[in-house]
């Protein structure tokens, strides 16, 4: 007898349902959309719960306060992008029967109605983080995730089988309105992450001090560094770069603020465990060495790019593209790729292994300061209010931080001794003029003598 394993074929009447997202990859993105808005709502909930009513505030007042111009224009293009994609969806699924009482069969008969509820969506969020203070930061965030799943669908349907020899785009049969889709797509979700500035959010709202250009720079200037060419133009024009036409230090590089961030980890006195000074730098730079892992994955990865791609390459030209499946462009796209990401992550390493050298010198320059100050101050009220001497059940345990203390004390008896043991006998001494002589007498208060001057006695010759 063969032995089998039992699957839904075996049994007639069992049916198994497939899930819509394995019959159409478009249903990602709405599901995505729905676990962003219920974290959405949840955020909403708690904060309401926290601040009590939600305040309405100024249209006026917020686009003032969105941080800047080009800030504004980015967001009301993205605005606009997103009521383009759902004009582009609705127009693809003006065809499609609607059911109101069969909504399920409806979305697997026409899968476009996923993308159109997700761009619903993605046009709200965008005119919220447009209105709102409040939530408008959250709601960009939430919206940019949403439009790179749309994106990711999009690349993976569309624009991969462009890459191979045996697969066509999936959604050929749009025409001319697929590559509109993605050219707009790409924009809104790329683009627009990548080359938008970030609003400055200064520590203390009443202050009105410049901001640095690192705070307000995008992520792509963060990654290129050019947030500093203007610096370097000046410098390369002018023939010395004085301190003020450097830009301003960043108010997160503050010595207060710095220390107050990180003294509670370091410092045992400002509540910090009693442990090594390792284990509070990597709890005060947490983030920054999770940033460190992950460029060093990297660059480690990326490594690997370019001789895939040149092995790729050699092969189809050996066997003349026989049997390929991928076409040469991509394995060339690899050559250039490797070497850009090995390059973003080792400079993105660099620049956050320097600001942590930095940072840590300044903490622990500030703590040895403190520390040292706070040792003088107990020596000198130490000195000003003695203390009988301590029986040996009185003596307090020698500890690091009275270790230091405990030895100039000891050193001070040590020194009174020694002048206590000088000879309490008075000591004559001649002097060169022959009309004085004089006494030392030691002094019972101090440890240094007085010189007692007598005439001499004259005597006839």
């Amino acid at each position: 007898m063969e032995f089998r394993y039992q699957t839904f074929a075996s049994y007639s009447y069992v049916t198994r349902t497939v899930p819509i997202f394995e019959e159409d990859l478009r249903s990602v993105p709405f599901f995505i959309s729905s676990v962003v808005l219920a974290i959405q709502l949840l955020h909403i909930y708690v904060k309401i719960f926290r601040n009590g009513r939600m305040r309405s505030e100024n249209t006026l007042d917020r686009i003032s306060r969105v941080g800047g111009k080009t800030i504004f224009i980015f967001m009301v293009t993205r605005l606009v992008g997103s009521i383009i994609l759902l004009g582009l969806s609705l127009y693809t699924v003006r065809e499609c029967k609607f059911e109101l009482g069969d909504l399920r069969g409806t979305f697997r008969n026409c899968p476009e109605l996923f993308l159109t509820v997700t761009f619903v969506y993605t046009t709200f969020l965008s005119l919220v983080s447009l209105l709102s203070t409040a939530y408008g930061t959250w709601s960009t965030r939430y919206n940019v995730v949403v439009l790179l799943s749309v994106w990711g669908v999009y690349a993976y349907r569309d624009v991969w089988p462009l890459a191979t020899y045996r697969q066509q785009p999936a959604d050929s049969n749009e025409g001319l309105v697929l590559p509109i889709k993605i050219v707009i797509l790409t924009w809104t979700a790329l683009c627009i992450p990548l080359f938008i500035p970030r609003r400055y959010i200064p520590l203390d709202p009443n202050s009105s001090a410049v901001p640095n250009n690192e705070q307000t720079a995008s992520i792509f200037s963060k990654f290129t560094f050019t947030f500093v060419d203007r610096t370097i133009l000046l410098g390369y024009r002018t023939p010395r770069l004085t301190v003020d036409q450097m830009d301003p230090l960043s108010d997160r590089d503050a010595a207060a603020y710095r220390t107050k961030k990180a003294f509670p980890h370091l410092d045992v006195f400002h509540g910090a465990k009693r442990r090594s000074l390792f284990w509070g730098l990597l709890r005060v730079y947490r983030k920054d060495y999770i940033i460190l892992v992950f460029t060093i994955v990297a660059y480690s990865l990326s490594g690997f790019a370019a001789p895939i791609g040149i092995n790729r390459v050699l092969y189809y030209m050996e066997t003349g593209g026989a049997g390929a499946t991928i076409r040469p462009w991509f394995w060339a796209l690899w050559l250039f790729a490797g070497p850009m990401i090995q390059s973003f992550s080792i400079h993105q390493y660099l620049y956050l292994t320097t600001r942590i050298l930095v940072r840590a010198e300044g903490l622990i320059t500030q703590l040895v300061f403190e520390h040292s100050l706070r040792i003088r101050l107990k020596g000198e009220t130490s000195k000003a209010n003695p203390t009988p001497a301590a029986t040996p059940a009185e003596s307090p345990i020698a500890t690091p931080d009275n270790a230091s203390l405990a030895l100039d004390a000891a050193s001070e008896e040590s020194e009174g001794a020694t002048h206590e043991t000088l000879p309490s006998q008075e000591s004559t001494v001649v002097s060169r003029d022959p009309s004085t002589t004089s006494t030392v007498v030691p002094s019972k208060s101090t440890s240094k003598a007085k010189a007692v001057s007598k005439p001499a006695a004259s005597t006839a010759p």
